[in-house]
């Protein structure tokens, strides 16, 4: 089951939804500054931390950089609706305090999960777990974080970060209800869904929507759109991990012609 991912205490079990409106307003650090406004999902946000140090239990000092300037954050693509990072480390690593300021859907691909530390800056350092394919939730928009992740697990990290910006120009109110997908998860501004699709099996879409597409189990495709008056089909090798922003679609058909199962998380942006 997908859950939010607690800002200042992820020791819990992930797999649990928690209500963050109930969270304790002091576990987030106060902001030393302000930047200007940004606009987001639901409204302007009034003001936005401006963290540059952290003084760590020991008295040293460390320095805070922004997830796009943390190393092990690769940086997938960015436009005004989303950016998304592919995180690899090894075993036993830790990022640089990094701070993070919006919206994040959190999907694991480590075949084994992982066993991590998280320590927010202004909390005590809490362990916590996730499994392969779990999807988290971050409500970093209303509850900016600086924090450090150690990875406990004997295999290196391997997951993607998606950030939910803004609102794009096409949405649909309701859930999509297609063959051979299901929702996992809904939050104010994104659903997910999984698509599997077995050997030899077919489905054909509409997406009425902007979405980030994740590839959690890899395969080949072959995919098929028709047009008012010609058709193109063509074949794509899909890779675990592999992420991209798509486009509004409609009627177009995704067959798996491999000999394993095809499987994708589709994120919608609502």
């Amino acid at each position: 089951m997908a859950g939010d991912i607690p800002v200042a205490d992820t020791g819990n079990d992930l797999k649990h939804e928690r209500d963050d409106d109930n969270e304790d307003a002091s576990a987030v650090p106060d902001p030393k500054k302000t930047k200007t406004e940004i606009e987001h999902i639901g409204g302007a946000i009034p003001s936005r931390p401006d963290w540059k140090e952290w003084e760590m239990e020991d008295g040293t000092v460390e320095k805070i950089v922004d997830i796009t300037e943390e190393p092990r954050h690769l940086r997938d693509f960015t436009n005004k609706y989303c950016r998304a990072f592919t995180i690899k480390f090894p075993s036993k690593d830790t990022t640089l305090a990094h701070s993070h300021f919006f919206d994040t859907i959190i999907i694991l691909l480590m075949k084994k999960g992982i066993k991590f530390i998280n320590h927010v800056m202004g909390n005590d350092p809490k362990e916590g777990c996730m499994c392969f394919k779990e999807i988290g939730f971050a409500p970093f928009t209303s509850k900016p974080c600086v924090h450090k992740i150690t990875n406990l697990s004997d295999e290196p990290m391997f997951c993607i970060n998606v950030e939910v910006l803004q609102k794009p120009p096409i949405t649909q109110p309701k859930a999509m209800e297609e063959s051979h997908h299901s929702l996992v998860m809904t939050k104010h501004n994104c659903r997910v869904y999984k698509l599997v699709l077995k050997p030899n099996e077919s489905t054909t879409v509409s997406y009425n929507f902007f979405y980030t597409h994740v590839v959690t189990e890899g395969g080949e495709l072959e995919l098929c759109l028709k047009g008012v008056s010609n058709s193109a089909t063509w074949k794509d090798t899909a890779v675990v991990g592999d992420v991209a922003w798509k486009e509004p679609c409609v009627d177009m058909k995704v067959t798996n012609i491999g000999d394993t199962v095809y499987e994708a998380y589709i994120c919608e942006w609502c």
